[in-house]
């Protein structure tokens, strides 16, 4: 998969975060071959992340490495910078289901700024209007939430239903819907010319075709189905 960086926009911090890999069911393999899977990721991090970042090795069946792994979660989070508002809140749908009671619910994670009850998001790409009717947050319901936390939205029924990958935002947040865009890749090299490819980009998937300008790293692709795409995202 290529997860092309957008050239169109400079806010590439946006979409900056820490990343903390982790290698589960060490007990079932071989040390040799939990290293080698380990110096993969190392490897993929690094191009999808642009930094080197080694992995935690873990067994939930032995316990092993799951202490440590708490310890560096905690670490990670005090050594990171307080999270900056953007102005406007968004939504990358990465669950949709439907309750006795309550109705349609979306999940994902929040960015971009707060949300309460009674606002009102644009489901893109379709750009049809909802109002959150409630908002579950770590099995509490809560009446607002801040950015950086996993959500639960109570929504009621659209014309056409919301699935993964699309994007719930404010009105006027700065998300462009489009099927095709120009974009830097990273290893350029390896990529077919008007190969077809999956472009994966926040909580969605779409197949397409990548044509190279120039020989590349710039890019123009195509999508077969339109996404919603914000500014500098990966």
């Amino acid at each position: 998969r290529r997860q092309p960086r957008s050239t169109l926009f400079p806010y590439t911090t946006l979409f900056r975060s820490a990343v903390i890999p982790v290698i589960s069911k060490i007990d079932a393999v071989a040390l040799s071959r939990a290293e080698a899977v380990g110096a993969d990721i190392r490897t993929r991090c690094a191009a999808l992340f642009g930094r080197d970042v080694s992995p935690s090795f873990v067994s939930a069946l032995k316990g092993t490495g799951i202490a440590e792994l708490k310890d560096r979660i905690v670490e990670t989070i005090a050594a990171s910078p307080p999270r900056r508002r953007e102005g406007f809140s968004y939504l990358y749908v990465d669950r949709v289901f439907s309750l006795k009671g309550t109705g349609l619910v979306v999940a994902g994670s929040l960015r971009g700024g707060p949300l309460k009850v009674g606002a009102d998001l644009k489901v893109l790409p379709g750009g049809e209007m909802v109002r959150i009717r409630g908002i579950h947050a770590y099995n509490e319901p809560v009446s607002a939430i801040e950015p950086g936390a996993r959500t639960a939205l109570n929504l009621p029924q659209p014309k056409t239903a919301p699935v993964r990958g699309d994007c719930l935002a404010v009105p006027g947040a700065p998300v462009r819907c489009a099927s095709e865009f120009l974009a830097v890749l990273g290893d350029h090299e390896k990529i077919r010319n008007h190969g077809e490819a999956e472009i994966a980009f926040a909580s969605a998937h779409r197949l397409g075709k990548i044509h190279l300008i120039g020989g590349g790293p710039a890019a123009r692709i195509v999508i077969y189905e339109p996404g919603a795409f914000l500014p500098g995202m990966r």
